[in-house]
């Protein structure tokens, strides 16, 4: 699957959630949903980090830049592994 495959599953996942929750539905499918759409983020922040180490970063060390313009370049990945609500 390509990662905008995966974008258009989570929000198809979500709209159902929505819908789920707009005609008040039971809780247990829309945990399981819930949980469908966790791991569905999780699928494409792999993803996005991957590309980002693999061609961002290792392009930036190869090409000389310096370790502050290296930081900058790990700075979203610092956000994404350590912010959670």
């Amino acid at each position: 699957r390509t990662l905008r495959a995966e974008v258009d599953r989570l929000i198809g996942a979500a709209r159902w959630l929505a819908q789920e929750i707009d005609r008040g539905r039971g809780c247990h499918a829309a945990l399981l949903q819930a949980s469908v759409l966790q791991a569905d983020v999780d699928a494409i922040a792999a993803s996005l980090v991957d590309g980002h180490l693999r061609y961002c970063v290792t392009r930036a060390i190869g090409a000389g830049q310096t370790q502050d313009e290296i930081r900058a370049l790990l700075a979203p990945l610092q956000s994404l592994l350590f912010t959670r609500r």
